[in-house]
């Protein structure tokens, strides 16, 4: 008969219908412990002792099925019953499958037995140090983010499934083809992942992307990117591939997933199931884990362990194997750009190093060179070390050679001792930077802003390595926040300012205001500063029933509240189509901070999309930006300054629909984030108002027009801090009616 298998939170997920296939006749292996098995044929010893055996309702075996499950392994039988009548019994494995001579192999035979999988990571140094290790048993590759651990499983895809006639299954857990598939091309072609995804490589290297691609197309490796693939999932698909050689899954999630089975509390039972279908099918399983914490490691019991860890230019594997420990280490070179690892050993023409001997004792600390004597850096590491100082002034354009050191010194002053990591990985994609310019002072501009989204969405993914709320990056939208063309935005209403006062027009037109002076006032970094806003970690949840929910984020669908202020600019900006929007959560807090003003209703919400949220999740990085951009303005460092706006700019407005951003899509948080800009903006000028000073003009996200017998600077400080305002020109100015603009 058939027989089913899963784990058991697994089977307590599903715990009816497996029951009912264990009456129909059809047992289901629970782990590797236990069989919920029929009651026929269990053998006469079993039957005669059924009488006795402990037994359990089905309505009450679910809540304690871990309990019987390790009962019934430990050699106790449990007896499941409806109505008091059994009906599936609970057994230990062996029980149910009992060891024949058959099975029995002598030491010739083994000795005489063929030798190791033809699986290959394509990195000779590695494959000489996994060879023989690489059986029919979970491998994990174990890497902390940012790492670059899932490029490992990638390259042993790739390389195994050229190979005649092996075939590999690809198991993407929380990604999909069209994510994964530009990566395997990067990788085995060798050209800018970032570039390919953007469509900006060069002719030489689109050759080299064809090439990659007929060699890729020949390969047996086929992509399984089901959403809430499963372990089960995973064991289906592979035994329906004809010569599989390999299963790569990536990857597995340490912190739990909303919809993603391998990952959190499940991930010890579904490895299991990995671990299972790797002996069933008898190939090696790889699973990145994201991860190298040595506890999750353990949890997961993988026969061996590849631990990934980055250094000053360089990348260190350690070969663990579950019994005997760590058996050695691999040096390899970070191509992280390239979607890669490379061999040195390789590259340098030479054979592979043996795999170094785990050390029995932990070295000496080096001593320190003097600055001079160190080697100058390489520019293609992203680990999180100190930069160095040796950045020429020629490729920079800065005074000296020590421009980063003094920009991270100086940051430090203005952001807390749990920013630092982010500054360093700033000054290191800086260096890069620079060296890709190689010494050109006019392309650098471009080289820093091509790059300013990648380098902002790796800084934001590193501020969240060790982040308490968890985010889904990718979760389905609502269709009215989908882009209805190239140039037709969403339905979502944000409530940009375009927003002139007309009492003060008609002053200047009759002459009693002729020739206003007024002051151009500019909000600091407007998009940096809105990053402090309640944003959704989840996916957006339906509710027909409407109400604001003070900790929940997302899109509400609400009436327009009547504005009678003519001397104030409507906090929804220049709408002026009646009938209800559809408002983020910003843009329906400032209408109720309006509300408590006592200047409007507040908005009657009739339906909300939303889900829990926090504060919080873009806190890291505002903080580390604003100590680099105000550390760049004292040093005078104005390419710094034009970096990270593009940084934080960008990345406010292509988080949503942009296909240069590929590793978010939260239109909900573009929205969030640019209408926070708009209402922090609205409480500015009104504080200016309650100061005291007549509001003329409000624009966009930066600019606010005052006029009025009072200095702003009373109300409001001046400085370039967040908090603070400047003058946008220094300069005076003065009103023209015709044109609604200013003239010095």
């Amino acid at each position: 008969m058939d027989t089913q298998r899963m784990g058991v939170d697994a089977a307590r997920a599903s715990f009816k219908a497996v029951v009912d296939r264990a009456i129909d006749g059809t047992p289901t292996v629970i782990g590797d412990a236990a069989v919920l098995s029929p009651l026929t044929g269990l053998g006469p010893d079993l039957e005669h002792a059924l009488p006795a055996l402990p037994r359990t309702p089905i309505t009450q075996a679910r809540a304690v099925f871990g309990d019987l499950v390790r009962q019934a392994s430990a050699g106790t039988p449990q007896v499941l019953t409806r109505h008091g009548t059994p009906v599936a019994i609970l057994i230990a494995h062996a029980a149910v499958n009992p060891i024949s001579p058959s099975e029995l192999v002598s030491i010739s035979d083994a000795l005489n037995s063929s030798g190791p999988l033809p699986v290959s990571f394509g990195l000779p140094s590695l494959d000489s140090a996994t060879e023989g290790l690489l059986g029919a048993q979970l491998i994990v590759v174990a890497a902390a983010p940012h790492v670059g651990g899932t490029l490992l499983p990638m390259a042993a895809a790739r390389t195994t499934a050229k190979s005649p006639g092996l075939a590999v299954l690809y198991a993407a857990s929380g990604l999909t083809r069209a994510e994964i598939t530009p990566r395997l091309i990067a990788g085995e072609a060798g050209v800018p992942y970032q570039r390919l995804r953007a469509g900006q490589l060069s002719s030489p290297q689109q050759a080299l992307v064809q090439d990659a691609k007929d060699r890729l197309a020949a390969a047996r490796l086929s992509i399984l990117d089901r959403p809430g693939l499963s372990a089960e999932d995973i064991r289906l698909a592979a035994a329906s591939l004809e010569g599989i050689a390999l299963v790569i899954v990536d990857r597995l999630q340490h912190a739990a997933k909303d919809g993603i089975p391998l990952s959190g509390a499940r991930l010890e039972s579904e490895a299991h199931i990995l671990a299972r279908l790797a002996t069933d099918l008898q190939v090696p399983v790889i699973a990145a884990l994201d991860t190298d914490d040595s506890a999750v490691i353990r949890a997961l019991d993988p026969a061996l362990a590849l631990i990934v860890s980055r250094g000053d230019q360089t990348a260190r594997v350690d070969v663990v194997e579950r019994d005997l420990g760590q058996l050695g280490t691999v040096t390899l070179t970070p191509d992280l750009g390239n979607a890669r690892f490379l061999d040195p050993a390789a590259e340098n023409g030479h054979a592979p190093n043996e795999p170094s001997a785990a050390p029995s004792t932990p070295p000496a600390p080096a001593t320190a060179e003097p600055e001079a004597q160190q080697p100058a850096p390489r520019p293609s590491s992203r680990a999180s070390r100190t930069p160095t100082p040796a950045i020429q002034s020629a490729a920079s354009g800065y005074p000296d050679d020590s421009a980063l050191v003094k920009l991270l010194t100086k940051a430090r002053e203005h952001c807390k001792p749990e920013d630092t990591d982010l500054l360093k990985a700033f000054a290191l994609r800086t260096e890069e930077r620079f060296a890709e310019a190689g010494g050109d002072l006019e392309a650098l501009p471009k080289v820093l802003a091509d790059h300013a989204i990648e380098d902002v969405v790796d800084l934001f993914n590193l501020s969240r390595v060790s982040a308490r709320y968890e985010h889904t990056a990718m979760p389905p939208t609502p269709p009215f926040l989908k882009a209805k063309g190239p140039k037709e935005p969403d339905e979502t209403w944000e409530g940009r300012h375009k927003w002139v006062n007309a009492q003060v027009l008609d002053g200047v037109r009759s002459g009693a205001l002729a020739g206003l002076p007024v002051s151009v006032l500019d909000m600091n970094a407007a998009y940096l500063n809105a990053f402090n806003t309640w944003l959704p970690t989840g996916k957006l949840e339906h509710d027909r029933d409407g109400g604001f929910q003070k900790r929940r984020a997302g899109i509400y669908l609400a009436e327009q509240p009547e504005w009678h202020h003519p001397h104030l600019p409507n906090p929804l900006g220049h709408r002026e189509d009646p009938g209800p929007l559809l408002l983020n959560t910003a843009t329906v807090k400032l209408l109720i901070n309006c509300h408590e003003k006592k200047l409007c209703d507040a908005p009657r919400i009739s339906e909300s999309w939303t889900s829990g949220a926090t504060e919080y999740l873009l806190a890291k990085l505002r903080r580390s930006l604003d100590a680099l951009r105000l550390a760049a303005y004292e040093l005078e460092q104005p390419l710094i300054t034009g970096y990270l706006k593009d940084m934080y700019a960008k990345f406010a407005s292509t988080m949503g629909n942009s296909r240069y951003n590929r590793e978010l899509y939260r239109p909900d948080w573009m929205h969030t984030v640019r209408s926070q800009a708009f209402a922090a903006l609205w409480l500015r000028g009104y504080k200016l108002h309650e100061g005291g000073l007549t509001l003329v003009q409000m624009m966009g996200t930066d600019e606010i027009h005052v006029a009025g017998n009072r200095d702003w600077r009373e109300i409001i400080p001046h400085g370039r801090r967040l908090s603070e305002m400047k003058d946008k020109p220094d300069e005076s100015y003065v009103f023209d009616a015709e044109k609604a603009l200013y003239l010095s």
